[in-house]
């Protein structure tokens, strides 16, 4: 066979393509203990059963890959209850909206805000300097709504907003905290200083700087595990190959630190990781450090997607991250005697057996060879 365009002549021996496919290959499986929401195929917000991993859809249908992210919690009460007494108003009275709601539902509120008018609610926490908080809210309008209250404890804000189906929107907004307090964080809600009407739907308040998938609350806080998404045993052995192989992987993710994907042993002591947008490799064999190296590009924004392809053999590693340059390295071992490789975590790290440096974001793709493949071939596969 003949190599063509620097493409590889031989097949991966594991390709798990999400975004293409929207499915999951039975030899995953993934621990998660709650149930946790996810954006369907029809652009409604669904719940997926406890340890049943999720595929994402943007708002226009298009399918974004698997969903891994870490633990979460929603501080907020009666999320989708603006009238509950958790929440309250002043110059502004809420109803039952019209609309059909992001989840499918005729659950939605309306707001009817007079001139200065505002519904709000709050929650203590204690804030560290350079610490973060995220709210978020669905709302039918792209215009800010969404606000922190005075009395919260003082930051620098980044607002977002993020469009979906039928005519809704998520606004996110971040603070990052001025000063370490413990006092109340309050959310606010208001269309500009002047009389409006909008509706809103599921809101969220997280500590950390990422908003995450939205979590409904009724009388008290609620958490959502972490996403554990692993191949083990034999549904991991009968791809890999333990002297040699090359990893490509498509991902995009709102944690910068987020692992893509990890190799892990019975030992702590002897792991593999791509983390850090790919920009990072920490390969740690009987405890040694074998390949450590940041080298492999400048970090890409949240939500882009990165493409990386990693080779390894012994003495013989090399990255390539969205077709430009090859990172190398000329010195370590691949494999431990003792603690081989015995299994694949996907969107964490293997460093603990709950998980951890997790992607926040879309695994798209991943596919191993079980070969060292050429420089000129990891440019070529790693191209977006």
């Amino acid at each position: 066979m003949t190599n063509i365009a620097n493409l590889p002549n031989i097949r991966p021996s594991l390709l798990l393509d999400f975004a293409n496919s929207g499915r999951i290959d039975p030899r995953i499986s993934c621990l998660r203990p709650t149930t946790a929401t996810f954006v369907n195929s029809k652009g409604f917000i669904e719940n997926a059963a406890a340890n049943v991993p999720r595929i994402e859809y943007s708002s226009t249908g298009k399918c974004l890959g698997l969903l891994v992210e870490g633990a979460g919690a929603n501080l907020l009460l009666a999320s989708e209850n603006f009238s509950a007494a958790s929440w309250s108003m002043s110059g502004a009275v809420v109803s039952q909206g019209a609309s059909t709601s992001p989840s499918g539902g005729a659950n939605t509120s309306l707001i009817t805000q007079s001139a200065g008018g505002y519904v709000y609610t709050s929650v203590t926490y204690t804030s560290t300097v350079g610490g973060y908080i995220t709210a978020s809210i669905y709302t039918d309008t792209p215009q800010r709504i969404l606000n922190f209250g005075g009395a919260s404890p003082s930051g620098t804000d980044k607002f977002t907003v993020y469009p979906l189906r039928a005519g809704w929107y998520r606004q996110v907004l971040v603070r990052t905290f001025m000063e370490a307090v413990t006092r109340g964080v309050q959310v606010l809600l208001a269309l500009g200083a002047s009389a409006a009407i909008f509706q809103v739907w599921g809101a969220q308040l997280e500590a950390g700087g990422i908003v995450s998938s939205y979590i409904p609350t009724l009388s008290a806080a609620v958490s959502r595990a972490p996403d554990l998404v692993q191949m083990l045993g034999a549904n991991f052995s009968s791809w890999y190959r333990p002297d040699c192989g090359t990893f490509v992987m498509r991902s995009s993710r709102m944690n910068l630190a987020g692992t893509v994907l990890a190799l892990a042993s019975a030992s702590t002591n002897s792991r593999m990781g791509v983390y850090g947008t790919g920009t990072s490799i920490q390969l740690i064999l009987d405890g040694v450090t074998q390949v450590q190296a940041g080298m492999f590009g400048a970090l890409t924004e949240p939500g882009v997607a990165d493409c990386n392809a990693l080779a390894m053999a012994k003495d013989d590693f090399a990255f390539a991250k969205n077709g430009g340059a090859v990172g190398v390295d000329t010195s370590g071992s691949v494999a431990s005697a003792a603690y081989p490789f015995t299994g694949l975590h996907i969107g964490s790290a293997a460093w603990a057996t709950t998980g951890a440096d997790f992607l926040y974001g879309y695994v798209e793709r991943i596919a191993y060879y079980p070969a060292r493949l050429a420089n000129t071939e990891l440019q070529a596969l790693s191209t977006l």
